[in-house]
């Protein structure tokens, strides 16, 4: 929900004040509390098609995530050098999430992903430096990872049609 308004804030300038829905989102019952919820494999397929009908960076982006589990930070930080494509097990390594204790020693966690996925990814990276980041937007640019609306803007300033 709190997405959701802050997208509508982002895409109305009139929205102004994002404090209120923030207030009153914490007034609900559970408002403030992290839910985590799975979707019906039917559900992340719907998605990773609209992502790409819109825009197949996009798309590659949301099947990266849908495959791999990672979260948008970790998937915006993997290095071209993380994917491991030309295996008959293909994989990727992933950085650790810095999320929570900040102590925690950075690293990689090898996940393993489709052929498919394996084969879309070394196709994007083509021509490109190992280190530059393995997931970027149609421009080259890389997915930023601050805040949600790096997910709802491309470089080209579209948005997802509201179908409200």
């Amino acid at each position: 929900m709190r997405a959701s308004l802050n997208l509508a804030a982002e895409l109305d300038r009139r929205i102004n004040n994002h404090l209120e829905w923030k207030l009153g989102l914490k007034r609900l019952s559970g408002g403030g509390e992290a839910r985590y919820a799975l979707l019906p494999d039917s559900d992340v397929l719907a998605l990773v098609a609209a992502g790409y009908e819109v825009e197949p960076h996009l798309g590659l982006l949301l099947e990266f995530l849908a495959v791999t589990g990672t979260r948008l930070s970790q998937a915006a930080r993997t290095p071209i050098a993380a994917l491991e494509a030309n295996r008959p097990d293909p994989r990727v390594s992933i950085p650790s999430s810095k999320k929570g204790d900040r102590k925690r020693k950075a690293g990689t966690v090898a996940v393993p992903i489709t052929s498919s996925l394996a084969v879309k990814l070394l196709t994007a990276a083509e021509g490109r430096a190992v280190e530059t980041p393995l997931l970027v937007r149609s421009d080259g640019r890389a997915w930023g990872y601050g805040s949600a609306p790096n997910l709802l803007y491309f470089s080209t300033q579209q948005h997802l049609p509201c179908r409200c």
